[in-house]
């Protein structure tokens, strides 16, 4: 499949939820709104981001959300929206995994000099959802719930290169001996690359069957995995 020019990516895993539009002319991005208001700020910025680009809502190829893990609420409002507009629109939807967005962007801003990356996703208190990629974007760790107070054993990543980053990378780097990047976390721009790549390989989901991965939901209690 060609490569598309109108993919829509809604971001909203976080407590801001934002909007990116792969464009011909060059990406148009829309910041985030007040918190955890996404219901009602999700489709006026959708409007808004068509707007500003100067297209028919028709002309999008196809819609990427952030799949989780992240907020319970407002991964549905997300998929929901999403949903609705493909089903609409009869456009494919691409799922992409919020940790593995995550990844990508610091790797993308370190040119990949360092061995591992570990997005972190905050959930509340000192719980994170986790999981840990190689420079290559290859995964590590399958993504888990991770409580930053209780123990860990750490001596796998001791001899490595390790940057956190993620919306949790402020708390966490408090704690933990590596190098954090507390300015990229979840946002709609971060999906974009990955949306492009997805949809020349036509990796696209079900719309009929398609679940957000809310992790914490999957697993009632903190996993007790550790390295």
């Amino acid at each position: 499949m060609n490569s598309a020019q109108y993919i829509l990516c809604l971001e909203t895993s976080a407590a801001q939820c934002s909007v990116a539009l792969s464009h011909s002319k060059g990406d148009i991005v829309l910041e985030g709104t007040s918190d955890n208001n996404h219901a009602e700020a999700l489709m006026p910025m959708i409007e808004q981001i068509i707007q500003q680009a100067e297209i028919d809502i028709k002309s999008i190829q196809a819609i990427a959300i952030s799949a989780g893990p992240g907020s319970y609420t407002g991964l549905r409002i997300g998929a929901s929206t999403a949903k609705g507009l493909c089903f609409g629109l009869n456009i494919p939807l691409i799922a992409i995994n919020t940790l593995e967005a995550l990844a990508y962007a610091a790797i993308e801003s370190t040119d990949g000099k360092y061995d591992m990356y570990w997005p972190m996703i905050d959930a509340r208190r000192m719980e994170v959802y986790e999981a840990l990629y190689n420079s290559n974007l290859s995964l590590q760790r399958p993504m888990n719930n991770l409580i930053l107070t209780e123990p860990m054993d750490l001596n796998a990543l001791m001899d490595k290169r390790v940057l956190i980053c993620g919306d949790a990378a402020v708390k966490a780097q408090t704690l933990l001996p590596f190098d954090a990047n507390t300015n990229i976390k979840q946002h709609a721009r971060y999906l974009l690359p990955l949306s492009k790549l997805y949809f020349e390989r036509s990796q696209f989901v079900d719309l009929t069957t398609f679940e957000p991965d809310y992790l914490k939901f999957a697993n009632i209690t903190a996993s007790k995995k550790r390295f």
